[in-house]
This record gives structure tokens, C-alpha cells and sequence, in this order.
């Protein structure tokens, strides 16, 4: 999951979508119900689709995402979203992301 959720953008993303596990929704939705701006969203987006978090369907000509992680992550994601109803774990995922962020410089 460290891997994978390495920007406050992803783990946005990640909550919203884990919380409207059925909906499809573009990335420009997903940007405007997050307050993120949406170049960032679609950055984020193609990365989590690529570590197999989210799956894209495409319809005319707009891209629409959802909720479909592989089998290897749902328990790390639901571990995730458990730590975030602890003020505690959600410091040490802050402080986590923080670190990444540093080291992507």
C-alpha cells in the first residue's frame, strides 16, 4: 500500500472511490468532489489503474473510473481506510506521505 499511495491526491482519490464503490465517474467529477485540480487527478488516476487499484471504462470519448482493486490489495486497503478513523495511524500515514514526497523532491 506504501507504494501505491504516495500523494495526498491518491489517497483522496482512494477513500472517495472505496466509499462509492459501484458509481463510474470521469476524473473531472472525481476532482470537483474532492477539491483537487484536475490535471492532478488524472495523474494520480493513470497510476492507481496501473497498480491495479482502479479500472477505467471508457465511454465515447470520456474515460470513467471505479472502484476495482486486485485481490492482493483489498485487505491492505481496508487496513488503510481502518487507519484513518485513528488520529494516531492517520498521523503516521501523513508523516508517510510527507517522507515520499521528499524523496520524489
Amino acid at each position: 500500500m506504501e507504494e501505491a499511495i504516495d500523494s495526498f491526491a491518491k489517497w483522496d482519490i482512494l477513500v472517495f472511490l472505496y466509499r462509492h464503490p459501484q458509481a463510474l465517474h470521469s476524473a473531472e467529477e472525481i476532482s470537483e468532489c474532492i477539491g483537487r485540480d484536475p490535471k492532478e487527478v488524472e495523474e494520480a488516476l493513470s497510476e492507481l489503474e496501473k497498480a491495479g487499484i482502479v479500472a477505467r471504462k471508457q465511454e465515447q470519448d470520456n474515460a470513467l473510473y471505479f472502484f476495482q482493486p486486485r485481490k492482493e490489495w483489498i485487505k491492505s486497503i481496508e487496513k488503510f481506510i481502518q487507519c484513518l478513523s485513528d488520529r494516531n495511524k492517520r498521523f503516521l500515514v501523513l508523516a508517510h506521505i510527507f517522507e515520499m514526497k521528499g524523496k520524489q523532491g
